[in-house]
């Protein structure tokens, strides 16, 4: 069986433009069953003025527990604060949206994640 890969997100784009963003993510790894599941887990604070939050990537040391797994299983969980709506992408290293979105610019899965 092949390893499986856990990614939990917790990413929540509440504004189309994430140029400007001043929300703060931070990302932690917790291995599951070591070498077969891990955790990787996007911890995100939207900007107090307009709720954004920067376009994140993996750390290379991340990146080394996760290398060759699968994208098994995606959650959100909103917090104590619900916000109005939110998109997740979730890109490999070529662009693609692992979630299903057929031009990397609207949600295909990650459509309404949050809400």
């Amino acid at each position: 069986m092949k390893r499986l890969f856990a990614l939990i997100v917790c990413l929540a784009i509440l504004i189309p433009s994430v140029v400007f963003a001043a929300g703060t993510v931070t990302v932690t790894r917790k291995a599951i069953v070591p070498q077969y599941i891990e955790q990787v887990i996007f911890t995100c604070v939207g900007d107090a003025s307009n709720g954004s939050i920067p376009n994140t990537a993996i750390t290379q040391e991340i990146f080394r527990y996760i290398q060759g797994m699968y994208l098994y299983c995606v959650t959100a969980d909103p917090g104590a604060v619900t916000p109005d709506a939110a998109d997740v992408f979730i890109l490999n290293a070529r662009s693609e949206d692992l979630l299903g979105s057929a031009d990397n610019t609207t949600a295909g899965n990650g459509a309404n994640l949050l809400h």
